[in-house]
């Protein structure tokens, strides 16, 4: 499922059901029966408050005391290569210690340590190797995380790098962006300026795998 097209599927559906959207519309607090907004207020017997991270913005108190933090991604958004598809979303054993399902069985704790001992970087960077491909034929490479009560604004070239060498790594394929941004996946045989030939923080991580 995609989230770009379910979300406002659902939101028409529920619209065309009576149900009222307000969009472009800021919260600045809620009390009892009352929900406060930048377009007035709106009164409601029933009001839930789902704002996520952003709870510290209306509840500043409770977030700190439950020691709310914002969880920061990284992911990456590719061509595939020419004629391919893949249905399902491609897991790897990253995804053992990124889910707590899986990450409290006793085999986690080896992956673990493999991942500490050969790839310190995806550890550091909270890495979970993953990939799905989008109904229009994309690719999505993810992701790495991070946690903070407030973020850089700007993007960390390195996590580029280091999804790049990840996927390079256990894909066979070579992850490059042309000069104008454009991103794509290619064959290892085929000629292409890439990241690892382009970055010299690249190529010190990707000469670990043989692929540089």
């Amino acid at each position: 499922m995609s989230s770009v097209e379910a979300i406002p599927a659902i939101a028409s559906y529920l619209a065309a059901s009576g149900v009222d959207f307000h969009f472009r519309t800021n919260v600045t607090g809620a009390s009892t029966g009352v929900l406060h907004t930048g377009r007035g207020d709106i009164e409601a017997s029933t009001i839930v408050v789902a704002a996520g991270h952003d709870t510290d913005m209306l509840f500043p108190d409770l977030a700190e005391e439950a020691n709310i933090q914002r969880c920061l991604l990284h992911m990456l958004e590719v061509d595939a290569p020419p004629g391919s598809r893949f249905s399902p979303v491609i897991l790897t054993g990253t995804a053992v210690l990124r889910y707590r399902g899986l990450s409290q069985r006793a085999a986690a704790q080896s992956i673990r340590d493999r991942l500490a001992r050969d790839h310190p970087d995806l550890l550091a960077a909270l890495v979970n190797v993953k990939m799905s491909q989008r109904p229009n034929g994309r690719l999505v490479l993810g992701d790495t995380h991070a946690y903070a009560h407030t973020h850089d604004p700007f993007r960390d070239e390195n996590l580029t790098i280091c999804s790049c060498v990840s996927f390079t790594r256990c894909s066979g394929h070579r992850y490059g962006c042309a000069a104008g941004g454009t991103a794509s996946m290619r064959t290892a045989k085929q000629k292409t300026t890439s990241c690892v030939s382009r970055c010299r923080e690249c190529s010190l991580l990707a000469s670990r795998t043989g692929r540089a």
